[in-house]
């Protein structure tokens, strides 16, 4: 506004070249955390839709199961009421075989449940509508273990995504203590003024200041909180290693022991349950053996069936 001396000034600060270093670095880090935090989410949908569809699968098997016990036990009942109404046996047998029938017809809606809650989260993890129809599922083979012990544990201390993101936590912990340690050093602050002045005319000056911290227990008190962040970190990271290696030892005596139990299921106990389902009813027929025989023997067939599926699941 047509005044003698007219000055343009230009200024900014700067943090400590460091400082800025170790921002980018944790910034890096954390951004690191989050991806693993994605990859574990990632593993545990996919554990999670396995583990429901092979709860699925074993719905529908047990169902199948109970639906042939079913038709087995009328099967029962009809030759039990035969034999009472020919005087060669007690209506006590019929009335036990429409009691076992009952049950199993009640372990029938039991299973029908579990199936439709099944669906309805496998549809959830698919992100589906919980009534969307699925299907039949395939039949569930045994599933063999390529690695042993050794193998497998190698690969999860190298691969899950849990035990990556508890080292970069403790990766970044160490970055915010250097970081928390920068705060006693100075900012930069950079300064340039031209000025026109009638008298002395056109000059410029610049500037170079440095912003020291003049109370120092807020910096210390940083300081402080970033070391014992940084021990939390490191005690948290060596439980998720000793977790990691608890849980898999878990999983694989689990996994072993259940294909141990299905494999005798499958070539001893189910064929040895057959044969004396059968010889309990040629027996029963025959007047040889009582009813309560045959019922014991059907039971422990079913029980068989539905246990070998179970540990195949």
């Amino acid at each position: 506004n047509g005044a003698d001396e007219k000055a343009v000034s230009i200024t900014q600060e700067f943090p400590f070249p460091t400082t800025l270093y170790l921002r980018g670095r944790r910034a890096s880090k954390a951004a690191e955390v989050s991806e693993q935090v994605y990859r574990a989410k990632v593993r545990e949908v996919l554990a999670k839709t396995r583990t429901t569809y092979a709860m699925l699968s074993l719905s529908f098997k047990s169902r199948g199961l109970l639906d042939e016990n079913i038709e087995l036990m009328r099967r029962f009942a009809k030759v039990a009421e035969s034999k009472f109404a020919g005087g060669s046996a007690s209506q006590s047998d019929a009335l036990k075989a429409q009691v076992e029938l009952t049950k199993m017809l009640n372990m029938g809606v039991a299973v029908d449940r579990e199936r439709e809650l099944a669906s309805a989260m496998l549809n959830a993890l698919m992100g589906r509508s919980a009534w969307e129809s699925l299907g039949t599922p395939r039949d569930l083979e045994p599933g063999r273990l390529e690695k042993d012990r050794e193998e497998l544990e190698a690969v999860a201390f190298a691969r899950r995504p849990e035990l990556r993101q508890a080292a970069l936590a403790a990766e970044l912990s160490v970055t915010s203590l250097s970081l928390a340690k920068s705060e006693f050093l100075p900012d930069i602050m950079l300064s340039y003024r031209r000025r026109n002045d009638p008298m002395r005319g056109r000059t410029s000056d610049a500037v170079l200041g440095l912003s020291l911290p003049l109370w120092f227990w807020k910096p210390a008190a940083m300081v402080a909180e970033a070391s014992a962040e940084k021990e939390m970190a490191e005690a948290e990271l060596e439980s998720v290693r000793l977790m990691t290696a608890a849980e898999l030892r878990t999983a694989f005596v689990r996994v072993m022991a259940s294909a141990r139990l299905a494999e005798s299921y499958k070539t001893s106990l189910w064929p040895q349950a057959e044969s004396a389902l059968r010889v309990a009813e040629s027996g029963y027929q025959a007047g040889r053996t009582g009813f309560l025989d045959l019922l014991d023997a059907q039971r422990s067939l079913l029980n068989f069936k539905l246990e070998y599926y179970q540990y195949l699941a």
